[in-house]
């Protein structure tokens, strides 16, 4: 991406030498301004650090500025399994959405994450749960013809860091790719999906590292990226989409049905399929909310809700009155509910945003991570509407923490250590998961 036209040369070596040879990735001819584009880099070894540099010159007003060259910058490719890694985890940025996004705040949640790097031991990449973009928001009136620009915004203020540490995106309910919205490829969400894959190439391809959904609703997006999986050290990571796949909109329909959530009948098996395939010794998933949630208070059916809430509906099975007749709700999904598969085959933690809090609980041998946003300025108590939200989705109040920041994830073969850093690097709380061995 450049805000000029231009000519690259892309160059690349391995860091386990210093004198390594650098390598010439094929380019494109040139790059127009102000449009990302995509270059693949082949014949990388698993396991390696890598360096790479970009020699560019640019166009400007149609005369060919010097030729420049970028520092070294760095990156790693998968670790194999034995190798300890480090990721990190962010959730419900909300840019330009006034009162819930500062940010010289979110600014300062990155300079953590990007100190990782050097003086952490390294943070291989991050992953975004959702309601980063708000192309749904209504406040911020988004059009077709506006809706571009928060996905530019985000792309200059992550490549500070995913510059050397690729970033995954899941969708939030205010990314606006739902399911209910849809209505031709012009409407709103397909053109949403269209700019987050054009800006951030979700995985999608088959045959390469990661497991994808390939299903391409619509030609002009083609393979929408929204729900993916891939192995990293000991450990799988699992990204799900609740969204694009509930027709109805839970939260306003009149009966309010926590029922109406889901991931789909492809999801659904492929992420039978995804966990029962892997030994992998810890298995993490990232979603923005659950399919079911909170019952019982004003937010019924919106998604969000303490752990204790995930053992109801689609994803946990059972009814609010106790009864589990999920073969009646889910004809055809003979491999139990999601809590259930991931209870049987070693969910590990699942980390979710959408309630703008932190908290962590276990539920039965899975903990249930709500993850904290990066981008406001509560402090450790909260405001008063983080309050309410947090008592309206059943949290305890004398638990829940609001100070802004990140989650960091260290995984070795002995232990995970989840680490809820906060964003003046301040360390408000940290727990560990065992390993999952069959």
């Amino acid at each position: 991406y450049s805000d000029a036209q231009s000519a690259v040369r892309i160059f690349y070596r391995p860091l386990t030498a210093a004198a390594a040879q650098y390598m010439e990735a094929p380019a494109p001819a040139g790059i127009p301004a102000r449009r990302p584009v995509e270059v693949d880099i082949n014949n990388l070894s698993p396991g390696i650090n890598y360096a790479y540099t970009i020699m560019f010159q640019n166009v400007v007003g149609g005369q060919e500025c010097p030729i420049a060259q970028t520092r070294e910058h760095s990156f790693a490719t998968a670790k194999p399994p034995g190798v300890p890694f480090q990721f990190a985890v962010v959730a419900d940025i909300h840019i330009h959405d006034d009162g819930s996004y500062f940010e010289d705040i979110f600014r300062s949640t990155l300079s953590q994450i990007d100190n990782e790097k050097t003086s952490g031991g390294g943070i291989d990449f991050v992953v975004d749960i959702g309601d980063t973009f708000m192309g749904g928001k209504p406040e911020l009136a988004y059009t077709p013809a506006t809706v571009e620009k928060p996905y530019q915004d985000i792309f200059r203020l992550y490549s500070e860091v995913c510059k050397e540490a690729p970033l995954f995106l899941a969708n939030g309910n205010h990314d606006f790719e739902l399911g209910w919205e849809i209505n031709g490829e012009s409407s709103m969400p397909v053109i949403c999906q269209k700019y987050r894959q054009e800006y951030f190439m979700n995985p999608s391809r088959l045959g390469s590292f990661y497991r994808v959904n390939q299903d391409v609703d619509f030609a002009s997006v083609g393979p929408p990226g929204n729900y993916y999986a891939w192995e990293w050290g000991d450990a799988q990571m699992i990204v799900l989409d609740p969204f694009w796949y509930t027709m109805i909109p839970p939260k306003h329909n009149p009966k309010r049905e926590p029922w109406t959530w889901t991931l789909g009948d492809d999801q659904y098996e492929w992420l039978y399929q995804t966990l029962s395939s892997s030994n992998a010794l810890y298995k993490f998933v990232f979603i923005h909310h659950v399919t079911g949630g909170v019952f019982g208070t004003p937010k019924e059916a919106g998604g969000g809700g303490a752990p204790k809430y995930s053992r109801y509906f689609e994803w946990g099975g059972y009814e609010p009155s106790g009864e589990y007749n999920y073969a009646e709700r889910r004809p055809g999904w003979t491999h139990g509910s999601i809590h259930e598969m991931l209870v049987k085959y070693g969910g590990s933690v699942v980390f979710r945003g959408h309630d703008h809090l932190y908290f962590q609980e276990p539920l039965d041998s899975v903990v249930y991570n709500t993850v904290m946003k990066p981008s406001v300025a509560y402090g450790d108590t909260g405001s008063p509407m983080a309050i309410e939200m947090a008592d309206e989705r059943g949290y305890p109040g004398n638990e829940v923490k609001f100070e802004s920041g990140y989650m960091k994830v260290t995984v070795t073969d002995k232990q995970a250590i989840m680490t809820y850093v906060a964003y003046n690097g301040r360390i408000i709380d940290q727990y560990t998961v065992k390993p999952f061995r069959r």
